[in-house]
């Protein structure tokens, strides 16, 4: 997220036997980058956090599933204490992002069925609806958001993980061409976003990615697959015991 000047970046960090929490950073060149610590811990999972600008008042959606619940955060001190001021769906949903289009707020999310929307005109006092198209689709390689919609030269852009073989294992990219609140239609336009052509870094795979305009460049943000440590695995296992 942009804001005065400076780019913020917001993610989850998770240690053995912890649950996950929402962390960020601060940059205002894109060399030098401070840490901001932990900006939201609950006794519950935190990961994929959405955040956003909305009448001059700074907003987060993290994912909640483990509390059975989207739920909206307002920041009282941007970018530190996000409040919880709703709950915009109740359930298990995973990995949920808002995108405002022509006056509707639209709620994209994934549960056991697949892909779903949900739609509402006013954030903060109505609810919200579920599309009629929904489940838009259970395919494992569109059907879990990688991000938030982004839009370039006009054009409505989806990031979706490819989960097909395993999770995380790469991004594809969707074009939304046509969006209401009773149809829906996407293509996809990019498939395996991260390979080795892209980065050798992430050639592995990955599950995030996260455009953003600053500094007159569009700044992209995304993470690395990669195999854990057998001796987290094994603390992990023994907090469950």
């Amino acid at each position: 997220m942009v804001k005065d000047n400076a780019l913020y970046l917001f993610l989850e960090s998770q240690s053995p036997r912890q649950q996950g929490k929402i962390i960020a950073y601060m940059t205002t060149d894109l060399k030098n980058y401070q840490s901001l610590g932990t900006i939201l811990k609950e006794d519950h999972h935190l990961s994929y956090p959405f955040v956003f600008d909305h009448n001059d008042s700074q907003y987060l959606i993290p994912e909640s599933e483990s509390a059975g619940e989207v739920a909206l955060y307002r920041f009282e001190d941007f970018p530190y204490r996000p409040k919880k001021i709703k709950v915009l769906l109740d359930g298990d949903y995973h990995d949920s992002s808002l995108f405002f289009h022509h006056k509707i707020w639209y709620l994209f999310t994934t549960s056991s069925k697949g892909l779903e929307i949900f739609w509402t005109e006013n954030l903060i006092e109505s609810t919200f609806q579920p599309h009629p198209a929904n489940p838009i689709t259970n395919n494992p390689k569109f059907s879990r958001s990688a991000g938030s919609i982004f839009v370039i030269n006009n054009k409505i852009l989806r990031p979706c993980q490819d989960c097909s073989n395993s999770y995380g294992e790469n991004i594809n990219i969707m074009e939304i061409t046509e969006l209401s609140t009773y149809r829906y239609i996407e293509r996809k336009i990019y498939n395996n976003f991260l390979n080795s052509k892209f980065s050798k870094w992430n050639k592995n795979g990955g599950h995030h990615l996260s455009i953003v305009n600053f500094m007159d460049k569009y700044i992209l943000a995304t993470d690395k697959k990669h195999y854990d440590f057998f001796i987290n695995r094994f603390l992990s296992l023994l907090g469950r015991l």
